[in-house]
């Protein structure tokens, strides 16, 4: 998108070039044979004109065409304003779930693990009762489906970051 818009800007400008361009008048040659009377003969006659722009100067033309130039150089910048939100999001994204990872595997799973490891103690021991043992186990599986979560979000923010560095599976390999 922000390659669309950088041409938009180029084809705009080039607009507004020709426009410039048209507004200065071309000369006109021109060349006639005819024949008048019958008795006067014929005649040839020729020249050339060179239209004075002095009412019709394509001022019109040129003004909407540097509108437009303006109007490409603005959507350029918002699509570049765009795409660097879209690439601190992600960013921030990827920031916030690596910590939350990072706190989840240092901290939470091995506090859950260690909770059912005890808890299955306690249970085989006779002094823990069994809904208990069973609301160890849905913690510890809790966490584990909370790790895959993660995973898969670091993964996709991963993949947002690769295809809007236009690297990855979906990367234009065309020209520039």
């Amino acid at each position: 998108a922000l390659r669309a818009a950088k041409l938009g800007v180029v084809a705009a400008e080039a607009m507004l070039e020709t426009a410039r361009k048209e507004r200065i008048p071309d000369l006109n040659f021109f060349v006639a044979y005819g024949k008048a009377l019958p008795h006067e003969g014929n005649f040839i006659e020729g020249g050339i004109s060179l239209p004075l722009p002095l009412f019709h100067r394509n001022q019109g033309r040129i003004m909407e065409t540097t509108a437009l130039v303006a109007m490409a150089r603005h959507e350029e910048q918002f699509t570049e304003f765009k795409f660097d939100a879209a690439l601190s999001a992600a960013r921030s994204k990827q920031r916030t779930t690596d910590q939350q990872m990072t706190q989840l595997t240092e901290k939470i799973m091995p506090a859950a693990e260690r909770s059912l490891t005890q808890a299955q103690e306690a249970y085989r021991s006779g002094r823990l009762a069994f809904l208990e043992l069973i609301d160890a186990q849905r913690t510890h599986k809790e966490v584990l489906l909370r790790t895959v979560e993660l995973r898969r979000t670091l993964v996709l923010v991963d993949a947002e970051i690769m295809n809007l560095n236009g690297k990855g599976p979906y990367a234009d390999l065309g020209g520039k």
